[in-house]
């Protein structure tokens, strides 16, 4: 009888789609999970079974035949014959390759049964039958998508039939020749080595005298030599004929084939027969040979093998290839760090050259410049060469690639009319193969030709080309690097001190910094003074910014002048307008004379003014050469509008170049920007500030601490702030900053710490500004979190236990806890990589990045509520408000309710202890960050929707990414609401407000008040 199991896992899995027998083709059972009309109406018998195996012999393997045969007689849309391996203790199949312990498999479990195995899994119905007499040697699987019927009684009783006549033939047909241990043997083999040990194995099977195994790839040959090594040939012999055509090829005398080589098909052996091996993307053939002449049924003995052999070569080439560039691409690395830092150029080539030797296996290598001055390509270091040569671009293979800019390979130099063998002549070497790849600048122009001169094994393959081609890359870059290294240091040596200045000036509003600058401004042209003067386009006025060296004279004439003109200017010494536009000599010559000029050259505003007002004269300098005294260079500050708002005068003696007209010109654009950006973020803040306040407060009420009337909450209102029951969702715009106002006021903080209604206002528009528009993580959670602070430190008479300053920065620490958060979770910017999940990375992210923005905020003066403190009370106030916001990562929830409990443990808190009311504030904060769960349902149930959403939105993000879901809360089709909360209540909420009441048992009715929406939520579960 037969064993019939469920979702046995040792079951072989086998592709039912993927995998397709060879052979006659059977028409395969509808999908429908019926039997089609064919095979309603034919009734295969096992008789012609075994005709159509029988005859099935004649043209290819057993195993084969019998899993075509088998197939229709089983209905079955899959078949696979497994042989048993003793010796390795494993099953295999020859057709498709596969591999099977023996151990602890369903297959050992049939054969040491020899029982039919019934077998229904989800993704098939499969049928294990054992063949064979007492000792079986083999189990025929048979497999059905599971979109058709299982296998019926009737069925398995066919199968018995099956394997009760293979009893009867079992010690002809399971002798049969093809089941030889060969194909174990040859199924096992690791490696291409390994198989070059089995040739002679293959031979004695295929009874033959030797065999070769050839491959082509590209138009090159390969043969595989004794030591697992596939070496490049110039010719194939016969099998060139198989390769290029992919037919088997049978000869009686193999010196009668046009194609015959003695050197690679011998003289002693004239029988042969050689098969193709299909393999991606290359032909493979092996080649059997022998005296006498091959028989049908030697070839057929053949032909049940070379799958085999095919797929083991297929295999273990590949990874020869893959690793041979994997080895190319790691040193292809370590050359592009080693050539990167290089700044000499002849120390580069000499590198590159050495390096591209090594990397693709050459005898010599020569890196050529392209000069298009002179239209010559140039190599100041060619092997075998001790001076530099050049040669016409019109010349000579290399000369061919650097006008093209094509790759050039050519297998054999001499016979390319191209090919010019004067550097041979030369250097008396023989050239017999090259290959010229092209280097490109960063304006994607030829600066180069990398010509690599005869490979070692063999003509150069697309593998070399790409290799080259990225090597190259690497070589430009660097050659770039070093030709510009001079003219960068150059420059930069003259600029670094004002841009350094430039750069301190742009980052702060200090006086100094801007005198700073101006003074490495005045460096460059060494002048004796400098002053810059804003200018106010409205009123036509003029201010000194900053002045260096020695007094301004007082004088607007000539910057009303460089206004005026908008182009910069020239006077004699306290003289406006009598030597002005004297700066002729500068730019009379503009033929580049170098790289410097070139890139000095390049974007120049300010200089193409000088030139376009210059009268030409020859001499490079200002026509008054001789005179003694200064003079007064005056520079437009512009916006980008093109509008003038500032001047700079320069006065000094020194003929000013080229290039200190360059160098003035960029200082005076970082002076522009400096100053625009300046003004217009000062209009901007204070403009938009000057309108909110003047809306709700008075002049008079600016530096007053008492509440400004317009900021003053209604009654009903105020009622409600200090209650459980207040909702953040019915306040919103500028009424909570008259909740914030109500909450300080309550406790009289402002006064206190000196924050005027004008500071305090700037600092809730900075914050509230800050804040994104998210649905969960908004403005309106931060009051909703501080109104519900305040509402515990009422109820819990902790204002009491807390000093002033500690009440002071928990409230701030609640109304920046999450700000400029982004509406994702820290898991998900990790694995995302978010910028910010890169940047904190091992640390809580959203966290750390709200600390950055609120430092931000509160380092500017106009918002800065911490101005009063100072020395050691300032940095503990910053230290304790970082200690707060980062206690509210969910990823430290129970290590700190944890630690809180263990305090609680040892007896009442001693109060008295800075360290225990700190762990009492993150109590309190963290109780406030998660307060709607303690809220009246109606409330908690729409913060719950709210927060949802804002997982949604993460949810669908990750699922358009191709990411999984970071938590099953995101997962806006399948998420069940009141579960989710059950699960949150009880495991989150309710261990915080627990040990919040051990503290401050009056607040044990937040915790009664969790419990009630908590039995609402169950309630609604069991709906």
């Amino acid at each position: 009888m037969s064993i019939r199991l469920k979702d046995n896992p040792y079951v072989p899995k086998l592709n039912l789609d993927g995998i397709r027998a060879t052979g006659p083709r059977t028409k395969e059972i509808a999908p429908s999970g019926r039997k089609t009309r064919e095979m309603e109406e034919t009734n295969y018998s096992l008789q012609e079974m075994f005709d159509d195996f029988v005859e099935g012999l004649e043209s290819t393997s057993m195993n084969r035949a019998l899993e075509t045969a088998s197939m229709k007689y089983l209905k079955a849309n899959k078949t696979v014959l497994w042989l048993l391996d003793k010796e390795n203790e494993q099953f295999y199949s020859p057709t498709f390759l596969k591999i099977c312990a023996f151990e602890n498999s369903i297959l050992g479990k049939s054969y040491e049964s020899k029982e039919i195995i019934n077998i229904t899994n989800r993704d098939s119905f499969t049928l294990l039958i054992p063949l064979g007499r007492n000792d079986m040697r083999c189990i025929l699987q048979a497999s059905r998508l599971p979109s058709i019927q299982p296998f019926s009684e009737s069925e398995i009783r066919q199968a018995k039939q099956l394997q009760k006549k293979f009893r009867h033939y079992a010690s002809y047909l399971l002798n049969h020749e093809t089941f030889d241990e060969t194909y174990a043997n040859i199924c096992s083999i690791p490696d291409i080595e390994t198989l070059t040990y089995n040739i002679s194995e293959i031979a004695h099977f295929a009874r033959c005298d030797s065999v070769d195994i050839f491959i082509k790839v590209s138009n090159f040959y390969k043969r595989l030599a004794t030591n697992g090594a596939f070496l490049i040939i110039q010719k194939a012999g016969i099998s060139t004929h198989v390769l290029d055509h992919l037919t088997d090829l049978i000869l009686d005398d193999v010196t009668t084939h046009p194609m015959y080589d003695p050197d690679i098909d011998g003289t002693n052996l004239n029988s042969v027969f050689a098969h193709p091996l299909l393999m991606k993307g290359r032909n493979g053939c092996i080649v059997f040979r022998r005296q006498d002449k091959f028989t049908h049924k030697d070839i057929r003995r053949i032909l049940a093998i070379c799958p085999i052999i095919g797929t083991c070569v297929e295999r273990n080439y590949g990874h020869l290839s893959i690793s041979a560039m994997n080895n190319r691409l790691s040193a292809l690395l370590d050359i592009a760090e080693s050539i990167g830092p290089m700044t000499d150029l002849r120390t580069l080539i000499t590198m590159i050259m050495e390096r591209a030797c090594s990397l693709i296996g050459t005898e010599r290598c020569s890196l050529f410049m392209v000069d298009r001055v002179k239209n010559e390509i140039y190599s100041t270091f060619n092997q075998g060469l001790d001076s530099e040569i050049r040669i016409p671009m019109s010349r000579g293979i290399v000369g061919y690639t650097a006008r093209t800019g094509q790759i050039v390979n050519i297998t054999n130099a001499y016979n390319d009319p191209r090919f010019d063998n004067s550097v041979d002549i030369e250097t008396g070497f023989r050239t017999r193969n090259i290959l010229g790849v092209p280097i490109y600048n960063s304006n994607g122009e030829v600066t180069g030709v990398t010509q690599m001169i005869n490979k070692k094994d063999g003509n150069f393959i697309e593998d070399d080309i790409k290799i080259m081609k990225c090597f190259n890359v690497f070589c430009g870059i660097s050659l770039d690097n070093v030709k510009l290294f001079n003219v960068s240091t150059n420059l930069a040596n003259h600029l670094k001190k004002f841009v350094e200045a430039a750069d301190t000036f742009t980052k702060s509003e200090n006086k100094n910094a801007l005198v700073e600058l101006l003074e490495s401004a005045a460096d460059i042209c060494q002048a004796s003074r400098a002053t810059m003067l804003s200018y106010d386009v409205d009123t036509k006025e003029f201010q000194v910014l900053a002045n260096y060296g020695h007094n301004f004279d007082g004088s607007y004439e000539r910057a009303q002048e460089v206004v005026e003109y908008a182009t910069p200017q020239v006077f004699g010494e306290r003289q406006p307008g009598k030597i002005k536009l004297h700066i002729s000599g500068y730019f009379d010559n503009n033929t580049s004379n170098g790289p410097d000029e070139t890139l000095l050259n390049a974007a120049s505003r300010l200089s193409q003014a000088f030139e376009a007002e210059a009268i030409k004269s020859p001499p490079p300098e200002i026509v008054e050469e001789h005179n003694e005294k200064p003079q007064i260079f005056g520079f437009p500050l512009t916006s980008q509008d093109r509008v003038v708002i500032g001047i700079v005068e320069f006065e000094t003696k020194l003929p000013l170049t080229t290039e200190h007209i360059k160098l003035l010109e960029s200082y005076c654009t970082f002076a522009s920007m400096a100053i625009e950006r300046d003004q217009l973020q000062k209009i901007a803040k204070s403009s938009q500030l000057l309108i909110h306040e003047h809306q709700f407060m008075k002049n008079e009420e600016k530096d007053k601490f008492t509440t400004p009337a317009n900021l003053v909450l209604d009654e009903e209102s105020e009622k409600q702030v200090f209650t459980l029951g207040f909702d953040a969702q019915k306040f919103d715009g500028f009424s909570h900053y008259r909740v914030m106002w109500a909450i300080f006021t309550r406790f009289d903080l402002l006064r206190e710490f000196n924050v005027t209604n004008e500071k305090f206002f700037s600092f809730l528009t900075e914050v509230s500004e800050s804040y994104n528009k998210v649905p969960y993580h908004n403005r309106r959670h931060a009051v909703d979190v501080t109104q519900f602070v305040a509402y515990e430190i009422i109820i819990g008479k902790i204002d009491k236990i807390l000093t002033k300053e500690e009440l002071f920065c928990l409230l701030i620490a609640c109304i920046c806890h999450d700000i400029n958060h982004d509406g994702f979770t820290n898991v998900y910017n990790v694995k995302a990589e978010t910028p910010l999940g890169i940047l904190f990375k091992n640390q809580s992210v959203m966290e750390t990045h709200h600390c950055e923005v609120t430092i931000g905020i509160m380092t500017n003066e106009m918002s800065n509520v911490f101005a009063c403190f100072e020395g050691q009370q300032y940095s503990k106030m910053w230290q304790m408000l970082f200690t707060l916001i980062l206690g509210t990562d969910m990823f430290h929830h129970y290590t700190i309710i944890k630690q809180f409990n263990e305090l609680l443990d040892k007896g009442p808190l001693d109060y008295s202890d800075d360290q225990n009311r700190l762990k009492l504030m993150q109590i309190l904060l963290k109780c406030g960050d998660i307060s709607n769960v303690s809220r009246p349902f109606k409330i908690a149930d729409k913060w719950c929707d709210v927060l949802c959403e804002e997982f949604f939105r993460q949810g669908d993000l990750e699922q358009a990414q191709g990411m999984e879901y970071t938590s099953n809360l995101n997962d806006r089709a399948h998420l069940d609401k009141p579960k989710s909360q059950i699960g949150f209540y009880k495991f989150v909420c309710l261990p915080l407000f627990e040990v919040a009441e051990r503290a401050i048992p009056e607040l044990g009715v937040n915790k009664q008040s969790i419990l009630i929406n908590l039995k609402e939520w169950e309630r609604q579960l069991d709906l």
